[in-house]
Order: structure tokens, then C-alpha cells, then sequence
């Protein structure tokens, strides 16, 4: 590899605005549904969501297609979890109803929630699915995954 300096840009930016642009693509009011996942864990017990552990013959959840929804989920353990939903990339609206740090305020696809912590996130279904080829969300952290705490959903 060869590297070759040259001359300086012309009007090259060389200092960086104080903060970011602000962006929020999706208000609240846009949202058509709320729907809930409780986390839950146990250390003898299956780990589920909603009260149910991963079945590959049930789909738990249909969103429509373009609609915009809210998702809060809450973690009934004191463990961390990892949250990933497929498909999508969503915005985080809250965290125990106080806005999220300056860090969290970007395109995300996996949010942690901490224990006993609720956590709303936004976000649109614009991708096609169906039950042979559903969209999963889920625990991402491999063991817990293989424990049950996963769920399928399908944007029809």
C-alpha cells in the first residue's frame, strides 16, 4: 500500500459542532399500538417472555405492514438483558420514563435493559414476512436464547 500526502483540502471542515444534528423520524403520535414484553428469568426455572418460552410452532406477535409501533419491555429480573428485535432498527423513547442519554440517541437494533427496568422504544415495519419466514426478537446472549427467551413475530 502506497500513501501520498498532498496539498490540503480546499474549505476542509476543522472543527466539529458542538452537538450532533437532532433527528427524531418518528413522534409518538404516529404510533398505532403499544405493545408489551416482560423479561423474565429465573436460575432453575425456563426463561420466557411474556410468560412463555421460545416455541418454533407459534408465532407471538403480528404488526402490519407501515405501521409504526411502540414497544416497552420490561426486565423482571435482576439480570441485564440484551434486547434484539430482526429486521428493524428502532429509536429509544424512554428508560423508567426519563429520556435516555446522549449515547442512546442513534439508530439502534439491540438495547440493553437494566434490572427491573421498563425501556420504550419506536420504530416502523416496513419489511414483508410471514410464518414460515418470521422475525424473531430476543435475549442476545446465546445461552439464554437456547433457555427460551426468544419470540417470533411476523409483519403481514
Amino acid at each position: 500500500m502506497t500513501i501520498v500526502v498532498k496539498a490540503a483540502t480546499l474549505n476542509a471542515i476543522t472543527t466539529l459542532p458542538a452537538s450532533p444534528a437532532s433527528f427524531n423520524p418518528f413522534q409518538e403520535t404516529q404510533a398505532v399500538r403499544t405493545r408489551t414484553f416482560e423479561l423474565y428469568m429465573g436460575f432453575s426455572a425456563p426463561m420466557k417472555i411474556n410468560g412463555v418460552s421460545m416455541d418454533m410452532n407459534r408465532i407471538d406477535q403480528t404488526v402490519h405492514l407501515d405501521d409504526t409501533e411502540i414497544w416497552e419491555i420490561t426486565n423482571n429480573s435482576d439480570m441485564p438483558h440484551p434486547f434484539h428485535i430482526h429486521d428493524i432498527q428502532f429509536l429509544i423513547l424512554t428508560r423508567d420514563g426519563s429520556q435516555p442519554p446522549e449515547n442512546e440517541s442513534g439508530w439502534k437494533d439491540t438495547v440493553l435493559v437494566m434490572p427491573r427496568e421498563t425501556v420504550r422504544i419506536i420504530s416502523h415495519f416496513s419489511d414483508f414476512s410471514d410464518p414460515v419466514n418470521p422475525y424473531m426478537f430476543h435475549r442476545h446472549i446465546l445461552e439464554h436464547e437456547d433457555s427460551g427467551m426468544m419470540g417470533q413475530f411476523v409483519v403481514i
